[in-house]
């Protein structure tokens, strides 16, 4: 039903606006019109809105137009269209991509991801991989990717960088927009804005909407049936169902006082699973899964065999975001930013990550959701000095996000089968950050200036966990049961308190050597807090803590517009050389010794990494009827210092050869480094006409982008030792040369065709075509090819959607 209304409000739009130039006095909304070389281009990475050829950060911004006109309504669709900027998914949890800027931000582990997304200024990611609030793609201001370590100004887990999301404001213009797309697999989208000025200038309101569904272009084979022996269905996965809200309310009672309140709501029922991809007979445990069970067959790409239920329980998600500026005087203003966000839904989706038949690594429908709740509220003041020739900022903030529950009353987190039961975790988590910062800019000439900054963070971690297993006939009887209730009750009770306090900072030099030219470059330091493996038994105290990590990061940088013979561009490039102390890397080790040792994933230290290379972006308008654009990534990264932490942890562990496990001092460093793409480009070419007769403008924009194989886990050359000691190998284990923990290189084509302002109205129409050569590429996959299988999180095969764009 909700569907069909917004299909009938786009459709009464579109035809408004073609009923004889109705709407012919009414401006078109801001994001019309083309998009040239040299057009200003705002964004906010040092918190003013700021001319981007004038800021000395490395950015790739997106106005609302460009998303559409690259098709970009997805953190995958972003991927490909942002230098630097790489998104992957782990199989089983393709609708939880996690963002990597320059080869730094996933963590699989109990880490905090490194690269942080915000809207209207407030945190959107749960800082222990739960459920947070989506990132939009529909009616924004603009959608930002900082590069770089962001920890002085825009704190949280920000070590990589961080993408901002700004949503469009409410204006004093009566209008607003509609659209309306259908495809290939059911596709349909219908989104919307209205913008309603109630009081002339002081009183503004704006809501849109966005409603996605597609059927999965994944399927599952039939005749199999679920842990507990009862027939499955056919399902479909990797699907598009979610629905989301906003409504924005803008008032300003006074001269100098403003205050914006964002209220969103949003829903998602997504499926997906692994399909299995890699089936290698060759590898650990005397030929892995695929010699425990001879029925597993490696199956086509988009179809999986597999034993678990995808159905499970929508997420939804609210948040409120105030925004209040008061104008103290023409050179102070004061600022609070607060959010508010509650999540409902899983970390983990119910799914079959090894994506067999065979019911060893399997996650069963979870009885309860996860519930987490986020409160940031953040106090600043901005100023000018010195006839504005320094402009600075200092504040403060409070971010608090709680997962409540316990054992009695808090949601199943995780529900892991291990034949012949299955364990359940039960996970209430607290995180607290404190900090205070300040930063500045003074213009030492009209042309050279120099910028400092400062943060100083208090980070408080409470992790409760109780852990039991049961008999899994019992569980899918009855999953919302307490815990105390599932024989034999209470197994482990793990209680974590922690404290993590460091510093960000910054300084740097900036040169306008003209209007159209601007050099600099500086150093940054970086911080992430530490957090708990609570994976690991009581008995290993050094394994359930990992430390902080910090990053010094130098970069020089130049950013250009030109015009040459008629020709006009931009160019902006910056190197960069990050040296990361303590990184925090995830993988699949020995927990545990003797009888109680097993195989869990865990977060360490890596001493030293380093990550060097260079992105870039062009935009050239070549003729008046052609644009070029290209960007390029290039990223070198090493391990410069892994040794292999649990030496010593394995002896007497199971799966030992005779005579014992051999121990030796490993050199891990000589592993890749993980999310690591060493070349990326993407080159777009937009043709354009205006037709005669006020016919409208026709477009064809093909668009190419490539990334190169990347790893997906940090020990894809050599296991710690501890680790091959339990699989019982007398020799070190190589995972990629058995075809597993990588993600292949791969190119995708897509075209888009537009007919803008069909016949003088205010109606768009385009036709899309995404992955033209129907290219079979993974974005993700989990690390188990040691037991003879892995699973891949692959993209959307060739899709044509056609869509109807209106604005009055």
């Amino acid at each position: 039903m909700l569907s069909r209304r917004l299909l009938l409000g786009s459709a009464s739009i579109i035809a408004a606006a073609c009923a004889g130039g109705a709407y012919a006095d009414t401006p078109a909304a801001p994001d019309s019109g083309p998009v040239t070389a040299t057009q200003e281009v705002i964004v906010n990475a040092t918190r003013r809105a700021e001319n981007l050829q004038r800021v000395p950060v490395a950015v790739t911004a997106f106005s609302q137009q460009s998303l559409v006109a690259k098709s970009i309504y997805s953190p995958q669709d972003l991927g490909n269209q942002a230098p630097g900027l790489a998104v992957t998914a782990e199989s089983g949890r393709g609708n939880q991509p996690s963002f990597a800027i320059r080869g730094v931000g996933p963590e699989y582990g109990a880490a905090a991801g490194s690269v942080e997304t915000y809207f209207a200024e407030v945190p959107l990611s749960g800082p222990f991989q739960e459920p947070a609030m989506s990132a939009p793609f529909f009616d924004l201001q603009s959608l930002q990717v900082l590069k770089g370590p962001q920890g002085t100004l825009f704190g949280r887990s920000t070590t990589g960088g961080a993408v901002l999301i700004v949503p469009q404001a409410p204006t004093n213009t009566f209008g607003g927009y509609g659209r309306v797309q259908v495809g290939d697999y059911n596709d349909f989208q219908a989104e919307g804005a209205i913008n309603i000025p109630i009081v002339q200038d002081k009183v503004l309101a704006r809501i849109a909407g966005f409603r996605w569904s597609r059927r999965g272009y994944g399927t599952t084979t039939s005749g199999r049936t679920d842990l507990a022996g009862r027939p499955l269905p056919v399902q479909t996965y990797d699907n598009e169902d979610v629905f989301e809200l906003r409504g924005t309310l803008l008032v300003r009672p006074m001269e100098g006082l403003e205050n914006s309140t964002i209220v969103t709501y949003h829903r998602d029922d997504n499926r997906n699973t692994g399909h299995a991809s890699v089936i290698d007979p060759n590898t650990a445990l005397g030929g892995g899964l695929a010699f425990l069970y001879p029925g597993i067959t490696q199956l086509p790409v988009h179809l999986s065999d597999i034993s678990t239920n995808l159905t499970k329980i929508p997420s939804h998600n609210w948040g409120v975001f105030n925004t209040t500026t008061f104008r103290l005087n023409p050179a102070l203003t004061l600022k609070n930013t607060f959010g508010f966000i509650h999540a409902e839904g899983f970390g983990n989706v119910a799914s079959d990550v090894d994506g067999t038949p065979l019911p060893a690594i399997d996650l069963p429908p979870v009885g309860r959701v996860n519930k987490q709740t986020q409160i940031t509220d953040e106090l600043q003041l901005q100023g000018a000095a010195f006839d504005d020739r320094l402009t600075w900022i200092a504040g403060g903030l409070i971010d608090q996000t709680h997962q409540p529950g316990g054992a009695g009353e808090g949601p199943i987190i995780n529900v892991m089968n291990a034949l012949p039961g299955v364990n359940t975790y039960f996970q209430q988590n607290s995180f607290r950050n404190y900090a205070v910062y300040g930063s500045g800019t003074f213009k030492i000439t009209d042309q050279l200036g120099v910028s400092a900054g400062y943060r100083h963070s208090w980070i408080n971690i409470h992790v409760v966990q109780d852990n039991a297993s049961t008999n899994i006939t019992q569980y899918l009887a009855n999953p919302g049961m307490v815990i105390a209730a599932y024989p034999p009750g209470v197994v482990t009770h793990l209680d974590h308190s922690a404290r993590f306090q460091g510093d960000s900072y910054n300084v740097g030099l900036q040169y306008q050597a003209s209007h159209a030219l601007m050099v600099y470059g500086g150093y940054r330091h970086g911080f992430k807090q530490g957090g708990f493996n609570v994976s690991s038994p009581p008995s290993q105290p050094d394994e359930q803590v990992f430390a902080p990590e910090s990053v010094d990061d130098f970069s020089i940088g130049l950013k250009s517009q030109f015009e040459v013979g008629g020709i006009a561009g931009r160019f902006n490039i910056e190197g960069f050389w990050d040296i990361y102390h303590d990184k925090q890397a995830s993988y699949l080790t020995l927990t545990g010794a003797g009888a109680n040792a097993s195989l869990s994933t865990v977060t360490i230290n890596v001493p030293k990494t380093t990550y060097r290379g260079f992105d870039a972006d062009l935009t050239v308008d070549l003729t008046a009827w052609l644009q070029l654009s290209a960007i390029y990534t290039f990223i070198d990264a090493k391990y410069n210092e892994w040794p292999d932490p649990t030496f010593g942890a394995t002896i007497g562990a199971p799966g030992c050869p005779i005579g014992g496990c051999v121990n030796h001092h490993l050199d891990l460093s000589q592993n890749p480094v993980a999310f690591v793409s060493p070349n990326k480009f993407s080159v777009t070419a937009r043709f354009h006409a205006q037709l005669p007769n006020n016919i409208g403008e026709l477009v064809f924009q093909p668009n190419v982008s490539y990334q190169d194989k990347l790893y997906t886990i940090g020990d894809a050359h050599l296991l710690p030792q501890g680790e091959t000691a339990w699989l019982g190998l007398p020799f070190d284990y190589n995972s990629e040369a058995h075809g597993g923990d990588t993600v292949a290189a791969y190119t995708l084509v897509n075209l888009r065709f537009e007919w803008n302002r069909m016949f003088g109205s205010n109606v768009d129409a385009a036709v899309n075509v995404t992955n033209l050569t129907n290219k079979a590429y993974s974005r993700g996959d989990t690390t188990s090819i040691a037991f003879g299988v892995q699973s891949d999180s692959y993209g959307p095969p060739r899709m044509v959607t056609f869509e109807l764009r209106a604005h009055f």
